[in-house]
């Protein structure tokens, strides 16, 4: 049982090490990247405007799609706004891997769907009158940025002229992925944190507490794995880079503390 423990803790350490070499390509050869990308072609951009369960393969294509609430119209009875669009996301085997929310139109979340997987498109629990939630490629999710900026320009110029009012100007794509890495970089803190209070137990646990608390760390590791993949599209800046390696690391080496000392039980 220690043997399979300590095996668990080092495909988790392989993991991480092979997502880290993922990242250090892509900085250091980013040609490789871009070529890559050429040569793979990009799902076909869907939208889908009824609640229900959808099939990666059947109902949309394999790939890596840009989620955002392009319509969002409120029930009469929701005076307050309170509605969202909720989409959960399963796997092949149909075990929950995510929710993402959508509050108001222009929200947008980076997904990746492999075939397999499915997602269900709900509310929650307070019903709305209509919507579109739009899954886009990466071309067609610049072509919205594009527009939605062009649209935000002119509604700036517009007021100035206008109003004389000084406007701030709107929120940009790289805003958007700073608040992303912000988020990320606090989900390793937590992760972090969590790794040391089970390391702090170990001694106390029997064998299979310590497998279970293992294999959570492991799952919850595998999700921290997927959001840093969300990220890969995205020019990250060299401080941005060395941020996430740090808590790589940081993440390594509580992982060897916690090795130890199931190793001791």
């Amino acid at each position: 049982m220690k043997k399979s423990l300590l095996l668990t803790l080092v495909l988790g350490l392989l993991l991480v090490a092979g997502c880290n070499a993922k990242e250090e390509v892509k900085k250091d050869n980013p040609n490789t990247t871009e070529i890559s990308s050429e040569k793979s072609r990009e799902p076909k951009s869907v939208e889908f405007t009824a609640k229900g369960t959808y099939k990666v393969g059947e109902d949309i294509e394999q790939g890596d799609y840009y989620v955002v609430l392009t319509k969002l119209e409120h029930d009469e009875n929701d005076t307050s706004n309170l509605t969202e669009v909720d989409v959960n996301i399963s796997d092949a085997n149909d075990k929950y891997i995510d929710t993402v929310y959508f509050s108001s139109v222009g929200n947008k979340e980076r997904v990746k769907l492999e075939k397999g997987m499915s997602f269900k498109v709900i509310d929650n629990g307070i019903e709305f009158k209509d919507f579109t939630l739009s899954f886009l490629n990466n071309t067609d999710f610049k072509k919205y940025e594009s527009e939605n900026q062009s649209t935000a320009n002119n509604s700036n110029e517009s007021t100035i002229n206008n109003k004389s009012v000084e406007t701030k100007p709107s929120k940009t794509v790289d805003d958007s992925q700073n608040v992303k890495v912000t988020d990320l970089l606090a989900d390793y803190d937590s992760f972090i944190q969590k790794i040391k209070t089970t390391s702090e137990k170990a001694s106390s646990m029997s064998e299979i507490e310590s497998m279970n608390a293992v294999t959570d760390l492991i799952q919850e590791q595998t999700n921290l794995t997927s959001k840093l993949d969300n990220l890969k599209s995205q020019e990250l800046t060299d401080d941005e880079n060395t941020q996430l390696m740090n808590k790589s690391v940081d993440m390594l080496q509580e992982y060897t503390v916690l090795m130890n000392k199931l190793q001791k039980q």
